[in-house]
């Protein structure tokens, strides 16, 4: 259940926003904020922060030196780590952030890949995925995709911050083809990617990363592609979509309805129209 807090101030020359939520995927909570030119005291946070910036900058400190926030560019905090922070500019600044528990990392075997203190990462293309996920979590309701690409973020990360700790080498695995079997026979039910993970014995994250790097699609991106394989099917013969919806694990016809445009860019209506012109 996402569970959202937001605030708004407005004054004659100022414009704030706030709202942060819960996923219980890994137990994170989102942060999304904009704010007009303002100080940050010096501050700590109880997990692990990683965010970045959409609009603007502000300059942070951290073990007696500054470093400028911007959008291409990923702060990340380890807990308890000491800083603080000022907008840059007058233009304001707006971000996105992730609070992530530790147990979180330990739980992906992703934990010492991020003992690493503060850190800026300049990659606008992670930040940008990082902003993808941020946006998946908050506003969409196919909770394994999310979940599939948080762990990938949260991966390349680490792999970054800290190369020695994550390694992913590309060559085959045979725990691949395993798991797509696996998939298969299940693709119709919840499949929590721990039950995949474990089936075939790795971590989510090297799953997640070595799946998606030899298949394309992570884990549950697969399994939603199996299910919308099997939708096409039945529609082709005649099933109806509400029918399909149930047979496939969907939670009603309109999340059916959602994934299936997704993959084949129209709804199961028009897709059977269209067949039938």
């Amino acid at each position: 259940m996402l569970q959202d807090h937001s605030c708004v101030f407005d004054a004659a020359n100022s414009h704030e926003t706030s709202s942060s939520w819960h996923r219980p995927i890994l137990g994170i909570t989102g942060l999304e904020m904009a704010v007009p030119e303002h100080r940050f005291a010096p501050h700590r946070h109880r997990e692990y922060v990683i965010g970045t910036a959409i609009s603007g900058a502000e300059t942070c400190w951290w073990n007696r030196a500054s470093h400028t926030v911007a959008p291409g560019k990923l702060l990340v905090i380890e807990p308890d780590h000491a800083h603080e922070a000022q907008t840059l500019g007058m233009g304001g600044w707006s971000y996105r952030a992730l609070l992530v528990p530790e147990s979180a990392l330990v739980a992906l075997d992703l934990w010492q890949g991020f003992k690493v203190g503060t850190s800026l990462i300049n990659s606008p293309t992670l930040a940008t995925d990082f902003v993808q996920v941020h946006h998946m979590l908050r506003n969409e309701d196919d909770a394994g995709v999310a979940e599939d690409l948080l762990i990938d973020v949260l991966g390349r990360v680490a792999s970054v911050v800290t190369p020695t700790c994550v390694v992913t080498p590309r060559v085959k695995r045979s725990f691949v083809e395993a798991a797509k079997n696996f998939i298969a026979d299940r693709h119709a039910g919840p499949l929590p990617l721990k039950e995949i993970s474990d089936h075939v014995g790795v971590s989510r994250y090297h799953l997640t990363r070595v799946f998606r790097d030899e298949v394309g699609l992570t884990p549950r991106q697969y399994q939603a592609q199996l299910r919308i394989d099997r939708a096409t099917e039945g529609l082709r013969s005649g099933t109806g979509p509400a029918d399909l919806a149930a047979e496939l694990g969907f939670a009603d016809q309109a999340h059916f309805t959602r994934v299936f445009k997704s993959i084949v860019g129209v709804t199961p209506g028009c897709y059977t129209a269209r067949r039938a012109a």
